[in-house]
């Protein structure tokens, strides 16, 4: 169900422990639960009706066969809770550490980067074919297009007695004419620019560290108005 939407939003998975399909009540149906044409049973008989060569296979959305069947679900009548969740998905290195931003300080399960989840073909962690910010980190050395490529530590405070200026380096996997869009917190400074073509790309907007008051401060890194990260960083 997430072929499509992943395009439009930025999803995380939560994988959850096959032993919740063995409970009591637990019913599997072939295709969308909200279809009105399905079949659904309980047990090894309900198991037996998914079509798992279809759940499994590369995705071919012109197929009605495939658009139904690679939808085949388990309705669990009870709570699934947290420690039903074996682990959560990211597409990103970004997407993680934005995945632990707004969770906070509660207990969590393990958080992973895995690409395979994310891709559109089985086993092929090549084939995500979508807008993602990939890593963010901020530097002080000055970044150009000929060095872009180049290993950069990660800055995390910043001296205005001894820095001019911040530049957070940027990798995103991006479909031709997405937006990417950096918004400096507490100065409210916007950098945009729509990147041309499909393609891995390393964006490298920079600010004045002038701008930025003392303490706790940010960069948010959306693309097409999707937010991806926001970096936390503090200025003395």
């Amino acid at each position: 169900m997430a072929y499509r939407t992943k395009a439009r939003s930025h999803l995380c998975f939560f994988e959850i422990s096959p032993t919740v399909a063995t409970r009591n009540g637990v019913i599997f149906t072939d295709s969308n639960a909200a279809r009105t044409v399905q079949q659904r049973g309980r047990g090894v008989q309900g198991l037996d009706l998914i079509k798992f060569e279809f759940v499994r296979s590369h995705p071919v959305p012109w197929d009605k066969d495939w658009f139904n069947f690679c939808q085949a679900e388990v309705l669990v009548p009870t709570l699934v809770g947290m420690s039903d969740v074996t682990r959560v998905a990211f597409v990103s290195e970004a997407s993680l550490s934005e995945g632990k931003r707004f969770w906070g300080d509660q207990q969590r399960p393990n958080f992973e980067v895995d690409r395979m989840v994310f891709a559109d073909r089985p086993n092929q962690s090549d084939s995500i074919d979508f807008s993602h910010v990939a890593n963010i980190i901020l530097t002080t050395l000055p970044v150009s297009n000929d060095s872009a490529w180049e290993d950069y530590p990660n800055v995390v405070t910043f001296d205005k007695k001894t820095t001019k200026t911040i530049t957070a380096l940027v990798e995103v996997w991006v479909l031709a004419g997405a937006r990417g869009t950096m918004t400096w917190r507490p100065s409210n400074q916007v950098d945009e620019t729509v990147f041309a073509q499909t393609y891995k790309y390393r964006w490298f907007p920079g600010t004045s560290l002038a701008k930025m008051q003392e303490g706790k401060c940010s960069v948010e890194v959306r693309l097409n108005n999707i937010l991806w990260t926001v970096l936390e960083f503090e200025v003395v």
